[in-house]
């Protein structure tokens, strides 16, 4: 009787090892810590290009936190003019380690959604680009010194124009 015991606790035992979670990878976590830059709550404002080409202000605000373990981030974005919300947006930013590159997945209240790639540069620059046939619209973030600058920029064939800017300070880590 004591022997069968003695094998159930080690049987369970060995199974509660398939229940712990696993860690990040070393390599995945020295990437996602690049972007410690960008995690806090931001708030600001900027302009984007209407359909007919004239600029329209907003007042935004972005919330950026790490998750599961810090092997993702997490930004949720809220864009007004007034009352009126007219930018609404979930993101995820994680790091395919076998791929060596950033994926940043977009979800709008639009119901539009993506997935696409992105890189940083040395001097905490964040950018993701969404490519289409015959067009490239590209987002560029440099964080300094708390403060947060964004552009948005498409390319038709070989011209490029700016229709999004975008500046907010960091309120808090």
């Amino acid at each position: 009787m004591q022997k069968l015991m003695l094998v159930a606790v080690m049987a369970l035992l060995m199974n509660l090892n398939t229940f712990a979670q696993e860690t990040i990878s070393p390599a995945k976590q020295k990437a996602m810590e690049k972007l410690e830059f960008i995690v806090g709550q931001w708030s600001g404002g900027g302009w984007m290009m209407n359909r007919e080409g004239e600029k329209q202000t907003f007042k935004q605000t972005e919330a950026i936190q790490w998750k599961v373990g810090k092997a993702i981030i997490l930004i949720e974005g809220q864009g007004k003019q007034g009352e009126k919300i007219v930018h609404d947006a979930l993101a995820i930013i994680s790091y395919d380690e076998t791929a060596d590159q950033y994926n940043f997945r977009s979800y709008l209240a639009s119901g539009r959604e993506g997935s696409y790639t992105a890189t940083i540069e040395e001097d905490q620059t964040f950018i993701w680009a969404i490519e289409a046939p015959g067009v490239t619209i590209k987002y560029t973030i440099q964080v300094k010194d708390d403060h947060w600058h964004e552009i948005g920029e498409m390319k038709r064939g070989e011209s490029w124009f700016q229709f999004f800017e975008m500046d907010l300070d960091r309120l808090t880590k």
